[in-house]
């Protein structure tokens, strides 16, 4: 049989077919896989040119098959030796493997072209198939079982010239498919592929195929075909800060490709910072190589790690975030709106204690009342705006957490903070009585309580009581930058 060029500027294939074991085996040389294999087809010959990824809809049946029922004489006749037929019938089909290109013509209107392929283990098959603006072809794919031929699907839209696109993820197995003359004649031409490596998430090439995402979960992938866009979805109930990222050494790219949902929007925080606001609602990603490169090898990883979640108050429409310390704290304008890291802040504090011995007597009142307080301070003087401080540890904390980033504010209002503590005989010294309209707390990001107090501390700052407690933190190298939300 004659072999045919396939020529384009950016690349030359060629196609031949030869003779295995009596089976006519189709096989490329030099297919250029930086191109999408887009065929442009003529009455004297094909040439391809790369146009860029191919999305459009695939399996579509709008012609059925009409064709007769075939046995196949030998249940496995990848290792049957016979003379060498036109692939007029399955049992002289000519045998494909991944990543080739074949040609072919439809002589007689009617006529049928049949291949054949053997899948070892579950994997993603993908069949571009086109042909002359003189010929409408159909694909039909077919299962081998007992000898038989089941027809499982295929692409059959009506229209001469019209691509023809199959893709479908089929068990071990060994698989027959006819290029089928629908009407007309002329010459036609496929690319196939088969990969295993993505089988599980496959196939995903559309929105509506996306496969869903987990969060902080690693999905593994592959560009498979020239055509190949894998798609995931990720849907929310309720406000979070996200970061996604693809990592691989091919040159692909991800990009979020749509969005579902009333409420549904993404908010980007500048170059400077690679993680996102989602509101409620389902989310589209797609993976796509960024100049038709592929490789059923070459795996990707993409992975949707979901930092924090968030208030869904409307009016916490001020958003500070410190990357580095995982810490997203949403207030508004006015600072009479807190929450961090989706937790409504509580400030409030309490400690009573009474004791009395011979020696004297000493009683405890100290809180922070969060009925009076106004508003969260907010201004350029470094000591009062929000901020974000590493915790080590103290010997009086409200609560006890690990040391790490702690959220820093300071409150405001009338009398919110009373200190009230009286000592008697041998303590009298530890007495010190005081109403504070401001104080400056750490805040637990994991809850919104209270870790301890700052500023004024009776324990840490009262200069009797200095060397008996102490407080370890510092600011170091954190920012906590503020983003106003519309």
């Amino acid at each position: 049989m004659k072999s045919k060029k396939i020529l384009s500027g950016m690349l030359a294939l060629s196609l031949l077919f030869s003779i295995n074991g009596g089976i006519v085996r189709a096989e490329h040389k030099g297919i250029d896989k930086s191109t999408d294999l887009n065929f442009t087809m003529s009455d004297d010959g094909i040439e391809v040119e790369p146009t860029g990824t191919v999305e459009n809809s695939f399996n579509q049946m709008e012609h059925p098959y009409n064709g007769s029922e075939y046995t196949i004489y030998d249940e496995k006749p990848f290792r049957q030796s016979r003379s060498v037929a036109e692939n007029t019938d399955p049992n002289n089909a000519y045998i494909v493997t991944n990543d080739i290109v074949a040609q072919g013509t439809i002589a007689t209107a009617g006529e049928m072209r049949w291949y054949a392929f053997q899948l070892e283990e579950k994997s993603k098959v993908t069949i571009l198939l086109q042909m002359v603006n003189s010929l409408d072809a159909d694909l039909y794919m077919f299962s081998l079982n007992d000898s038989k031929l089941n027809l499982i699907g295929g692409s059959g839209t009506t229209g001469a010239g019209v691509t023809e696109y199959y893709t479908q993820v089929m068990e071990a197995g060994i698989y027959f498919f006819a290029v089928g003359g629908y009407e007309g004649t002329g010459n036609y031409a496929f690319a196939y592929y088969q990969s295993s490596r993505d089988a599980e998430n496959e196939v995903n090439d559309l929105p509506t195929l996306a496969t869903a995402a987990g969060f902080n979960t690693d999905i593994v992938g592959v560009i498979d075909t020239p055509l190949d866009v894998d798609y995931y979805k990720v849907t929310v109930s309720s406000p979070i800060m996200m970061r996604y990222s693809l990592s691989t050494e091919a040159n692909y790219s991800i990009t979020l490709a749509a969005k579902d949902g009333e409420s549904a929007g993404l908010m980007s925080f500048g170059e400077e910072t690679d993680v996102y606001k989602l509101n409620p609602g389902t989310y589209y990603f797609k993976v796509q190589s960024a100049d038709a490169t592929y490789s059923a090898e070459q795996e990707y990883t993409v992975n949707f790690t979901k930092l924090s979640s968030l208030s869904s108050d409307p009016d916490a429409n001020v958003l500070g975030i410190c990357e580095s310390a995982n810490i997203f704290y949403q207030t508004n304008k006015n600072g009479t709106i807190n929450y961090v890291n989706g937790h409504e802040i509580d400030p409030s504090y309490s400690y009573y204690k009474n004791i009395q011995n011979s020696a004297g007597t000493q009683s405890y009142d100290i809180s922070i009342d969060k009925n009076k307080i106004v508003k969260v301070l907010n201004s350029d003087s470094s000591n009062i705006k929000p901020c974000v401080a590493y915790y080590l540890s103290s010997t009086r904390p409200a609560m006890q957490v690990g040391k790490g980033p702690l959220l820093c504010l300071s409150f405001y209002g009338d009398k919110i903070y009373k200190i009230n503590c009286i000592g008697t005989g041998a303590y009298v010294k530890n007495t010190y009585v005081g109403d504070f309209d401001s104080v400056r707390v750490l805040i637990d990001p994991n809850s919104g309580d209270l870790v301890d107090i700052l500023d004024f501390n009776y324990f840490y700052d009262y200069e009797q009581l200095i060397g008996s407690n102490y407080i370890s933190y510092y600011y170091g190298d954190y920012e906590l930058t503020m983003y106003e939300i519309k």
